[in-house]
């Protein structure tokens, strides 16, 4: 059920099909591949924060590009706007490679952003779950969101005030002195998180969209650790093997001694290639980049992560099965599989990969993403 949901979400960010697979990215179709949003190295903003944005596409070539955005849940049927509206002035640029198109630029998060987006809502329990009303204090749900709002804007620019203030100010509203505000305030900042979504159209046809959760945790956290933010995972580097024999899967712990050589893939990089041997790439993060993330219910945890490999042949204009590419099955690994066609001698490829977190139980968690591309050829020993 965890793959589904992961996959759901994967889906609803594009808006067209891939006739040969959703890991293989074509010479004549626009892919994007992904968008990263980073705020001093978190994966989230605050109303007010300046959050610089990169987007990642690959295929065929961009000649034109829009981009727009709307704000809260209802992203296919709301209000869109064009994003220029909140970008910063002179930050846009366009960059082209041999086989990556990217665009960066800065997004100002609007002081009214979180109160706009909830100004139809008639009070906090209309926030919360049906399911989880009983566990919010009972005279805080039939609070306006903007007198939380006024709590919250108060605390997110006056800390040197807030940090003596919070409890006070949560328990004065919430009209319950027996509150423990560490257990309430994450969840409160939950309810009152909105997605920042941003849609992009390519070359006329080709549509995509992400989002950035708006929130106030990272003006917060000076109150304490359960606070929770969010950071953008590292890619350290991407691992090509060269291993014996025709295998499915490789595990480097249980084998090992079959690897003949290995690659660390930095930017043009020569494959060797000889047939009887199977070609795997593995990805390695940096560590001691673990967050952590918490329920509607209170309960913490650590996130997790998974993985995103595309691969363009650059060297290929057919279709069907001569593509080299990466092998469906393993698509969200950390280990993946190369499957290559009868003879790849001289072809080049060009490789993305993505890696994100996740914790499935907390509303509106932010997603923080980072990318490897490069590119390689196989060539004769």
């Amino acid at each position: 059920m965890k793959w589904l949901i992961i996959f759901a979400i994967l889906m609803m960010q594009c808006g067209y099909e891939f006739s040969t697979g959703y890991e293989t990215i074509e010479n004549d179709k626009v892919r994007s591949v992904v968008m990263v949003y980073n705020n001093k190295q978190l994966a989230e903003g605050a109303p007010s924060d300046t959050v610089d944005m990169c987007a990642y596409f690959g295929g065929e070539k961009i000649n034109s590009i829009s981009w727009s955005y709307s704000c809260g849940s209802e992203a296919e049927t709301g209000d869109t706007f064009p994003l220029e509206n909140i970008m910063l002035a002179g930050s846009y640029k366009e960059y082209t490679s041999q086989n990556t198109d990217s665009v960066s630029l800065r997004l100002v998060i609007p002081d009214s952003f979180i109160r706009v987006a909830l100004a139809g809502v008639e009070n906090v329990e209309a926030l919360v779950p049906s399911f989880l009303r009983s566990s919010f204090p009972p005279d805080l749900l039939q609070k306006k969101p903007g007198e939380v709002l006024d709590i919250l804007d108060f605390l997110s620019t006056q800390p040197s005030d807030g940090a003596v203030a919070a409890d006070s100010l949560m328990r004065l509203l919430s009209e319950d002195e027996a509150i423990d505000v560490k257990e309430l305030m994450p969840r409160v900042l939950q309810i009152f998180s909105v997605p920042l979504n941003v849609f992009v159209l390519v070359n006329g046809k080709y549509k995509a969209r992400s989002n950035i959760t708006i929130r106030y945790n990272n003006r917060l956290r000076y109150l304490g650790t359960y606070i929770p933010v969010n950071r953008n995972p590292q890619i350290k580097n991407v691992r090509l093997y060269k291993v014996r024999g025709d295998r499915k899967k490789f595990d480097f712990a249980a084998n090992s001694p079959e690897i003949v050589a290995y690659y660390d893939l930095q930017g043009l990089d020569s494959i060797p290639y000889e047939s009887g041997f199977s070609y795997f790439l593995e990805v390695f993060r940096e560590n001691g980049l673990v967050d952590s993330g918490v329920s509607l219910q209170g309960i913490y945890d650590n996130e997790h992560y998974t993985c995103e490999w595309f691969m363009q042949d650059n060297s290929y204009q057919g279709s069907g099965s001569g593509f080299l590419k990466i092998e469906k099955d393993l698509a969200f690994s950390s280990v993946v599989k190369i499957r290559l066609p009868a003879n790849p001698l001289g072809r080049s490829f060009t490789l993305w990969c993505v890696v994100y977190d996740y914790y499935l139980g907390e509303r509106l968690r932010p997603v923080g993403f980072a990318i490897k591309c490069t590119r390689g050829v196989f060539i004769t020993p």
